[in-house]
């Protein structure tokens, strides 16, 4: 049996209609959801297949876009760093009261006495 991989979403209306007649160049961004931007699938152009079109309503087309077996896809979710559980980095250098640092410094030109002393 033979398989064929396909990205359902939506497009606006003008990009559904130009990638359905082959006639979109740049890579498409797909929405997961309607009127939503926060979780979106780019596509690049070269790998999409084919385009069919549904129905279309506040401006954007729902699509299946077949895609080849090869393609590479990035699925991109935006949205605020507490909702998407994000931890924090705890930082040493950034604490307002952090220990000296302690710093040695030698001359470029002893440098190569010092490496022959070197065990």
């Amino acid at each position: 049996m033979n398989e064929m991989h396909a990205v359902i979403g939506y497009l606006p209306d003008a990009t559904a209609k130009a990638a359905s007649q082959g006639n979109h160049k740049a890579p498409l961004e797909v929405r997961m959801e309607q009127g939503k931007d926060d979780m979106l699938v780019r596509i690049e152009a070269a790998d999409v297949l084919g385009v069919l079109l549904g129905a279309s309503s506040k401006g954007e087309t729902g699509v299946q876009i077949f895609v080849k077996p090869n393609a590479n896809i990035n699925s991109i979710t935006t949205g605020v760093a507490a909702d998407l559980a994000l931890q924090p980095i705890r930082d040493s250098s950034l604490f307002r009261f952090r220990p000296p640092i302690n710093v040695i410094y030698i001359d470029p030109q002893l440098a190569p006495k010092l490496l022959a002393l070197k065990p």
